[in-house]
C-alpha cells in the first residue's frame, strides 16, 4: 500500500457530510463514500466513552461504535437494489510530532449483499497483523455493485 502525507485537518475535513476530496484525500473517500464517524487523538470523543454512530440511509444502515483501539457494529443491506452495502475503516498515525500531519496506516473494508441481510464488523489499528497505536480513524460507508 502507497503511504501519503495529509495534514490532519484534510484527512478529518467535510463537506455536507462527506469527505473532502483534495490531492492527498481523494484515495481515502472513494467514489460516493460518506463518511459515517471518525474519531481522532486530543478530542473530546476519544478520550470519553465509545462514541456511538447510527447511520441510515435508504439503500442501506450502519451502527455501532468507534474509539482509537477499534470500530465495531453491524451493517445492513435495506434495498432490494442489486447492490451492497461497503465500509472502510482508515486507520490513521501521527507524521510529525505536532501532529499536524498524519499519514495512512491501515484500511479494513466488510461488505453486506441482499435486502434484509445484516454482517456485525471489528475493524482494529494493525499493520501486517501488527497492532499500532492510531491517532485517528474515519469510517465511511457507501453502495457497491454486487459480485
Amino acid at each position: 500500500m502507497k503511504t501519503r502525507l495529509i495534514t490532519a485537518a484534510a484527512a478529518f475535513a467535510l463537506a455536507g457530510g462527506t469527505m473532502v476530496a483534495t490531492t492527498g484525500t481523494a484515495h481515502a473517500a472513494g467514489a460516493g463514500a460518506e463518511r459515517v464517524a471518525s474519531v481522532q487523538a486530543g478530542s473530546a470523543s476519544a478520550t470519553a466513552a465509545a462514541k456511538k454512530f447510527n447511520y441510515v440511509k435508504p439503500w442501506g444502515s450502519v451502527r455501532g461504535y468507534a474509539t482509537l483501539k477499534a470500530i465495531k457494529g453491524v451493517m445492513t443491506d435495506r434495498a432490494n437494489d442489486g447492490k451492497c452495502v461497503q465500509v472502510t475503516v482508515y486507520w490513521y498515525v501521527k507524521a510529525n510530532k505536532k501532529g499536524t500531519k498524519v499519514k495512512l496506516r491501515d484500511t479494513d473494508r466488510g461488505t453486506v449483499c441482499g435486502k434484509g441481510k445484516s454482517k456485525k464488523f471489528t475493524s482494529v489499528p494493525d499493520y501486517k497483523r501488527r497492532p499500532f497505536k492510531a491517532y485517528g480513524a474515519i469510517l465511511t460507508a457507501k453502495p457497491v455493485a454486487a459480485r
